[in-house]
């Protein structure tokens, strides 16, 4: 698409199946790995919003989930945020694929990662 919109036929909602992401505890001290145990992306094409989720574990939080909502752009770019929850990405113009990145505040830092996406 030329004028670099998301394609005119997106329609109706749609979910995402995982194909990979990363996390990691970012502290004053340092950086250290931390597991996705699950992520989930949704998107209404139709109100023009999103909802994405990620499971997160780490020795120094333990459990933790991250779950945000927000807006969905014409050019298919995607922001949601709430007192320490964050989320940026963006979707391919057909709306098969997406990716976003996502950030936590914890007491013991701050949780950062990425995810990459196959519409289902």
């Amino acid at each position: 698409n030329p004028a670099g919109r998301l394609a005119p036929s997106l329609k109706g909602e749609a979910s995402f199946t995982l194909n990979n992401a990363e996390g990691m505890l970012v502290k004053p001290t340092g950086t250290t790995a931390a597991q996705v145990s699950g992520a989930s992306l949704s998107v209404n094409f139709d109100r023009s919003t999103f909802a994405a989720g990620v499971n997160l574990s780490h020795q120094a939080t333990g459990a933790v989930s991250l779950n945000v909502t927000g807006k969905v752009n014409e050019e298919g770019v995607f922001v949601g945020t709430n007192a320490t929850e964050r989320v940026a990405g963006a979707l391919s113009l057909d709306g098969n694929k997406a990716g976003y990145l996502f950030s936590k505040d914890v007491s013991a830092g701050t949780l950062k990662g990425v995810t990459l996406w196959t519409r289902k």
